[in-house]
This record gives C-alpha cells, sequence and structure tokens, in this order.
C-alpha cells in the first residue's frame, strides 16, 4: 500500500525508450502477494493497483498497444506528449482513467493499413460505464496507405478512429467479444490517385480504376455482431476501362452496406450506386467518341461473402478479425455470392457493343432505362441472371443494314461462369430499315424480333461465334424504286413505283444461313425507254445455305410470279389479266453486298411473248413483220 511520487527522466518499455524529457507519476501503488519468479512480464499486471496523475513527453507510443491490439491488433506508433489519469487494477482499468497524448508523429495501422500523421489519443474508462474502454484517435493532418503501397490512399484531415471494449488487459474467457465498437469516420479527404484502389477489385472484375484525383468522404463501423459502412468516391476526371477500352469520366459513386449479423456474413448494399457523366471513349483508331451518360443503383443486393473457418475463435466478430488475416478483400469478393436488382439508366448503349463481339456486324444504339436480375456465385453470374432494356430510339446494326425503331431487349445468362452463355431477345416496332449507308430508309413500320446466343462470351480475344434468328413478322416498302440497286447500272428497265409488303425468317450462324423472304409489292410500276410498265409480283426468297459474315447466300428453291401486266407506249397498248411470267430458281447463289452480283440456273414459264412485242411495237425502229411472227405461247 505505497505511495508514488516519481520524477522520470528516462524510460525504457520492452527495451524501448519511452519518455526523453523530464515527465512524473503522482499516486498509489499497491502490490498483491505475488512470486515474481513465476509471474514474469504481462502476468505481473494482475496483481498491481495503480492509481496515478502523468505527466511526460513520450517519445515511443508502443506501450498503448497492451489495449489498442485487442482491437483487431491496431498499433499505435510516435511520439508526443502524455497526460492524465490511470487507474488500473489487476489488469483492468477502472473508472475515471482518462488519458490524452497530443502527438506531434502519430502512426496507426490496422487490418493491413496505416494512418500516418499528427493528432490525438484519448483513452478512458467513465463512472457511468465502467466495463468499457473508449478510445478515440483524431488526425489533424494525415496520409493513408494500404500496407503493400507507397501511394497513399487518401489524405487530408479530421479523420478519426473510435473504439471501444472491455478495459481489461487480458481476454474475458468467455465466447463473447471484447470488442464492442471500432469505427472510422472520414470527413472528405483528398484522393491523388483512383489507381490505388483497383487493389480491392478482383481481377476477373472488368471495371479498372486506372487513375484520376478525386475525393472520398464517409464512415464504417464494426460492432461485436454488425457492419455498417458508408462511403462515398467521386473524380472529375476519372480514367476507367472496361475490358481494353478506356475512357475518361466524371465519377460519383456510393457504397452502402448494413450487416446485422456477421454471423451470416451477408452485407445488404441496397441503395449503392455508380454515376459516371461526361464519359469519354478514347481510342487510337478512332479518337474520342462522343460523350455518354450511366447511372446505376442497386434497388435491392445482398453480397455474401465466404469466410474461411479459424479454429479457436468463438464470437463473430473474432471470427472476422482472423479471417481477414488470412484473405484480404479483394480475394474475399472474387468468392462471393450476391443477389442484385440493379436499375439505372444510359445514354448510349454502345457498351454493350464491346461484349457483342461478333462477325455479323451486330452493334446497338440508343439512350435506355435498364433493369437487372444478377444472380452471382463465385464472382461471376449463373444461369437465371436477366438484363432487360427499355431503349429510346433504339438502332439495331446487323450485317449491312440498321433498323430503328421503339424495342425492348432481353439479355439472360443460359450457362454461367467465367465465359457464359448469353442468349438475347431484341424486339422492335414502328421501326425504319435501311442499308447503312443510306441517308433514307424506304422500308418502315417493321416489327423485328431478333434472337441470339452468344457463346463463351468474353472481353477478350477474337470475335466468337454468334447465332442469330432474324424475323421480320411486318414491314411496309413505301417506294419498291430502292431496290433498282440490284439491277445492272446499264438495265434499259428502272422501278418508278410501287409499295410492297415484307416478310422475312432468317437463321444466321458463322458459316451458314437457312430461312425465307417474302416480297409482295403492290402498284409496282417501271420503266424501259419511253415505255410505262405496270404489273404485280410476287417474291418468295429461299435462303437455303450460305456464309452470313460474307454476305454469301445460297437462294436455290427461291421463286418470283408477275402477272397483271400492262405495257403503256407511244404506239401500243398492252393489259391482259391472265398473263403471268414465273421464274423458278433451281440453282442461285447470291453475293448481297453491293453491287449485288447473282449467278443462278432458272426454269422459266411465260405465257406469251405478248408484252415483249408490245415494247417492240412501241420503238420508233421496228421490223413491222415480226410483231406477229414474235408472237410465242406457253414457253419454258
Amino acid at each position: 500500500h505505497g505511495n508514488a511520487d516519481v520524477k522520470l527522466d528516462s524510460l525504457l518499455i520492452n527495451g524501448n525508450p519511452a519518455v526523453t524529457k523530464q515527465g512524473y507519476l503522482k499516486g498509489t501503488v499497491d502490490i498483491g502477494p505475488v512470486i515474481f519468479k513465476q509471474n514474469r512480464g504481462i502476468k505481473s499486471l494482475a496483481f498491481i493497483t495503480v492509481d496515478t496523475e502523468i505527466r511526460a513527453d513520450v517519445d515511443n507510443l508502443s506501450f498503448l498497444n497492451l489495449y489498442l491490439d485487442k482491437f483487431h491488433g491496431m498499433k499505435a506508433a510516435g511520439f508526443g506528449y502524455l497526460a492524465g489519469r490511470f487507474r488500473f487494477d489487476k489488469g483492468i482499468l477502472l473508472p475515471q482513467t482518462d488519458l490524452q497524448v497530443d502527438a506531434d508523429k502519430l502512426s496507426l495501422t490496422l487490418l493491413e493499413h496505416r494512418i500516418e500523421g499528427d493528432g490525438t489519443i484519448d483513452l478512458n474508462v467513465k463512472k457511468t460505464r465502467p466495463d468499457e474502454l473508449n478510445v478515440k484517435i483524431q488526425f489533424a493532418d494525415l496520409d493513408a496507405l494500404h500496407m503493400q503501397d507507397m501511394q497513399p490512399l487518401f489524405m487530408g484531415h479530421n479523420v478519426s478512429v473510435e473504439a471501444r471494449g472491455k478495459p481489461s488487459v487480458f481476454p474475458s474467457g468467455d465466447r463473447k467479444s471484447d470488442i464492442s465498437l471500432l469505427g472510422i469516420s472520414i470527413p472528405s479527404v483528398k484522393v491523388t490517385d483512383l489507381g490505388v484502389y483497383q487493389r480491392y477489385l478482383p481481377d476477373k472484375w472488368q471495371l479498372k480504376l486506372i487513375a484520376g484525383e478525386g475525393e472520398l468522404r464517409g464512415k464504417a463501423e464494426l460492432t461485436a455482431n454488425a457492419f455498417h459502412a458508408d462511403l462515398k468516391l467521386i473524380s472529375e476526371d476519372a480514367e476507367l476501362g472496361i475490358a481494353e477500352h478506356r475512357f475518361k469520366t466524371n465519377l460519383d459513386s456510393g457504397l452502402f452496406i448494413n450487416s446485422p449479423s456477421l454471423k451470416s456474413a451477408s452485407m445488404d448494399i441496397s441503395g449503392s450506386y455508380l454515376r459516371l457523366n461526361d464519359s469519354s471513349l478514347s481510342t487510337k483508331l478512332h479518337g474520342n467518341s462522343r460523350t455518354w451518360e450511366t447511372a446505376l443503383m442497386i434497388d435491392k443486393g445482398v453480397l455474401k461473402l465466404h469466410l474461411p473457418k479459424v479454429p479457436d475463435q468463438d464470437s463473430e466478430l473474432d471470427q472476422l478479425s482472423a479471417a481477414l488475416d488470412q484473405q484480404d478483400l479483394k480475394e474475399l469478393l472474387a468468392v462471393a455470392e450476391a443477389e442484385l436488382i440493379i436499375l439505372g439508366s444510359i445514354s448510349q448503349l454502345d457498351w454493350l457493343n464491346a461484349l457483342l463481339k461478333n462477325s455479323f456486324n451486330l452493334k446497338l444504339f440508343g439512350a435506355a432505362q435498364l433493369i437487372a436480375h444478377l444472380h452471382m456465385r463465385s464472382g461471376w453470374p449463373i444461369q437465371g441472371s436477366t438484363l432487360a432494356i427499355q431503349p429510346n430510339d433504339l438502332s439495331v446494326n446487323i450485317l449491312d443494314y440498321t433498323v430503328q425503331g421503339d424495342g425492348l431487349m432481353i439479355f439472360k445468362v443460359e450457362h454461367g461462369g467465367s465465359n457464359p452463355d448469353v442468349t438475347f431477345d431484341i424486339e422492335l416496332t414502328n421501326g425504319l430499315f435501311k442499308r447503312l449507308n443510306e441517308k433514307e430508309g424506304f422500308i418502315h413500320d417493321v416489327s423485328l424480333k431478333l434472337q441470339g446466343l452468344q457463346k463463351e462470351l468474353t472481353y477478350h480475344g477474337p470475335k466468337q461465334p454468334l447465332e442469330l434468328q432474324l424475323q421480320i413478322p411486318s414491314a411496309k416498302v413505301k417506294d419498291m424504286s430502292v431496290y433498282n440497286h440490284f439491277l445492272p447500272e446499264d438495265s434499259p428497265l428502272k422501278i418508278t413505283a410501287g409499295k410492297a409488303d415484307l416478310k422475312a425468317d432468317i437463321k444466321l450462324i458463322q458459316d451458314s444461313a437457312w430461312g425465307f423472304v417474302n416480297l409482295q409489292p403492290q402498284d409496282l410500276q417501271g420503266q424501259i425507254d419511253a415505255n410505262i410498265i405496270s404489273a404485280q409480283l410476287l417474291v418468295d426468297i429461299n435462303v437455303a445455305g450460305g456464309a452470313a459474315r460474307t454476305m454469301d447466300f445460297d437462294i436455290s428453291g427461291s421463286s418470283m410470279l408477275l402477272d397483271q401486266v400492262s405495257v403503256i407506249g407511244s404506239q401500243q397498248y398492252f393489259e391482259q389479266p391472265d398473263w403471268y411470267a414465273k421464274i423458278d430458281l433451281n440453282k442461285a447463289s447470291v453475293n448481297y453486298k453491293r453491287p449485288v452480283t447473282l449467278d443462278t440456273q432458272a426454269r422459266v414459264k411465260i405465257k406469251d411473248t405478248r408484252p415483249v412485242v408490245a415494247l417492240r411495237n412501241n420503238e420508233k425502229k421496228k421490223p413491222n413483220c415480226l410483231s406477229e411472227m414474235l408472237t410465242v405461247e406457253h414457253i419454258q
């Protein structure tokens, strides 16, 4: 039962200098019955009672780690001025303990991270909560780093770390954790390089944080049974990447985590969001693209981590702490499970074209609203994951054509994994159909269905095989003259007017195609020299094979029926409703690129040659004696 009044000129703790300038301890000391030989080191604290006032310049803050270490291995280092009251009884801090450190240099390490700067440490046990130790560490100026990085995660002011737990040096021995709270508060700090945060994202995720300055703010709180976090990261000059694509953007992201039970390792991340504004893709070949906006928000979302089992860890918090010592966040996310409903909007659908690498020139354009139902296992989407897109001003390119209209797109994962098989259904109404190089489209009121299967989808490597089913249940050709490009440039026949109904159903695979195209013109008119011709026409194109990627098709079995022909000329007029001409393409191949080329063996049936005779009789120079001789019936 002694009194202590000690002036300190120097002090060594575990062989390290702790005091550099004169200080003092003043109070009482009580040592219970103890055999020191059997209770060396920290064991001796179980027999000592101290109540003292302390004032000292300390050159080493590591003596605080006796209490800080219980908070997931938190450790302090540095130097500063220590002052306050220290009440200790047999390994337990008592109420009215109140120690403050004003540190000119302060370093705090926790879970593979380190904060360096200057600030204060407040360690106390209040009368109102005698069984709770309170620790608050307030940084004035600081740099925060991952232990394996030289580049800081952020730098700034007024970041604080708060911890609460049992005021005992020794473990409690029960199944409950000695920790009741560990939290960090980040008011607003500067991020000098977004690229350092890439270490937290699994390599299998295609989103890459490359560069850019920004701002981070938020808070995180870990209790004995739960975890909550609210973090926001923004940047006005972020450089991001998706696979091999790079783009600059204004980044605004928020991560909200609510895990009411650490036992299940499930986290509710509803409300988390990502906004990319004024985004611009930059490539060596095409320069900077037009800008676009993207907004994604997790309407409902649960993320489940698979924590490794660590023996001899009873509490949920201790289990989590021990697991994090074995695996970092990147590894945990790489094998995580997730159930997410994501709502969003995008001003351009160009980003989907990175997924649809194919030889059919299939591309999507336009703005859209989207909703995704994602089911993730081991960081990959699994069967049943869907993405529904409601576009505005949708444009779909396929082969040499583009169609614009109102539509709905649904993507679905049929087989999950690192290279999933994905099906998609695109339905488009009130569409306008044209070739890519045409300024004006002549096929309108298009109803289109496009179904596809992309096997082994990947961002990398060559274009992958794509299976497509193109259906046009209905479409209107408002001006048949658009089909003059099928005719040779020096053809005497030119289509001048007419409308048509169009239907099609074609299956396309890498080196094959099959299906049909049906064209039914009405009021078809043409001109040969000064003769005006009108007729009814029915075209049935049978696609029996071909290579869609080169626009080469086998159209054997196709047919054309021409009837109700009239010829109006200066000398003679012909009109017979019973006249017909039918062409059956027994063998035929066509290359559908411009200029269109056709190689065919055909069987032709013509009722008679009267329309041809009428054309000849309307010529200025003609052998009149041949007119009747040229009239032949039932020609094959």
